[in-house]
């Protein structure tokens, strides 16, 4: 089971979101922040989770729990967005490089 959270960032701008996936065989809720990189390619930029102990195959998922997860996510994936974004400025800008040796 799978469920999507839009961030929205400047001007409407969406390209960040946490998907959120339950697994319920493995009583585990996983969280990815994710980064649209090209339009159409999302990539994990982090994630967390969390393990969820069912009594009488009752699950005790609380708000709370979901906001850590979130926050966690999202603070962590910032700093590595920040990183991509410049690696990529200085990428779009090197096209060409020649090693010349001096033997």
């Amino acid at each position: 089971m799978e469920w999507i959270v839009k961030i929205i960032q400047k001007e409407g701008e969406k390209k960040q979101r946490i998907r959120f996936e339950f697994d319920p065989l493995e009583e585990e809720l996983r969280v990815y922040g994710e980064y649209n990189v090209s339009g159409t390619r999302w990539v994990v930029f982090s994630e967390a989770n969390k393990k969820f102990v069912s009594t009488n195959e009752d699950y005790s998922i609380q708000l709370e729990d979901l906001q850590n997860l979130m926050e966690r996510v999202v603070f962590s994936m910032r700093p590595r967005i920040r990183e991509y974004e410049n690696l990529n400025n200085g990428f779009s800008v090197l096209k060409e490089v020649e090693f010349v040796d001096e033997d």
